[in-house]
């Protein structure tokens, strides 16, 4: 059975995809998790790296992220405000990156 992505403001079906079967689900669980393994031994540096390099093709796509995320509704105002979303989203992704260090370290140095 496929699953339906709707607008809301239309109930016009924007795309329809078909369910994952369980072997795919399984595999991509398995994938996600040996990746998760891998990046929980990555140092505070090359993970501010790696989302860094996220927020540069996130920035470099935000028409069309904006556009996926307002069903492709014409109106230019809610376009931008998803655009403007979509960047203090990163900003905000991204600022915490540069400290975690620092954060981590006053985070511990608290609870002992």
């Amino acid at each position: 059975m496929p699953i339906k992505a709707i607008n809301p403001a239309t109930g016009e079906t924007i795309k329809e995809y078909d369910e994952m079967p369980a072997k795919e689900v399984k595999s991509a669980i398995e994938k996600s998790h040996a990746a998760f393994l891998i990046w929980r031994r990555l140092s505070f540096a090359e993970r501010a790296s790696l989302m860094k390099n996220v927020a540069r093709i996130l920035r470099d796509r935000v028409e069309d992220y904006a556009r996926l995320i307002t069903g492709e509704i014409t109106g230019r105002h809610l376009k931008l405000e998803t655009q403007l979303l979509i960047h203090s989203a990163l900003k905000a992704a991204i600022k915490p990156s540069k400290n975690s260090f620092h954060f981590l370290l006053s985070e511990m140095m608290g609870r002992e």
